[in-house]
């Protein structure tokens, strides 16, 4: 489902127009610019995110365009259940279907995306958090 349908799912159910909710669908959906398949849901699809994210940037309590207060963070909750057709993951749900890799463990390996970093580098890095380099 795009953001544009469960946007107007939410004028259906809470009054106003999709306009009033769609900034929310596309944030819960912003996601699928790091990864364009359904994995994206990991970092929104949460009860997590959905608690600990949506009512620090949307609001506790917001008023639509028909002057009805809705919660945000029940339209994050109402996207995520249409999504997975009536049920909400829980957040450790995710996390106990990932694999451990070994770069997870602390840097025991490099992750894919790392691109290893010259010493000048390094250096640039290290002066930037005030930190000098061993031995140094």
């Amino acid at each position: 489902m795009n953001p544009h349908v469960h946007a107007k799912n939410s004028a259906k159910r809470y009054g106003g127009v999709l306009e009033d909710y769609l900034d929310i669908h596309e944030y819960m959906d912003s996601s699928k610019q790091a990864v364009a398949d359904m994995r994206h849901r990991i970092l929104t699809h949460t009860p997590f995110f959905c608690e600990m994210v949506i009512p620090r940037v949307f609001g506790r309590i917001r008023k639509n365009s028909e002057g009805k207060i809705y919660s945000p963070k029940q339209v994050a909750y109402d996207h995520i259940d249409e999504d997975f057709k009536g049920q909400i993951p829980a957040t450790s749900d995710w996390f106990l279907s990932l694999d451990f890799a070994e770069w997870m463990l602390n840097g025991k390996e490099r992750c894919p995306s790392a691109k290893p970093l010259d010493e000048s580098a390094k250096r640039r890095r290290l002066e930037k958090v005030g930190k000098q380099p061993y031995g140094g």
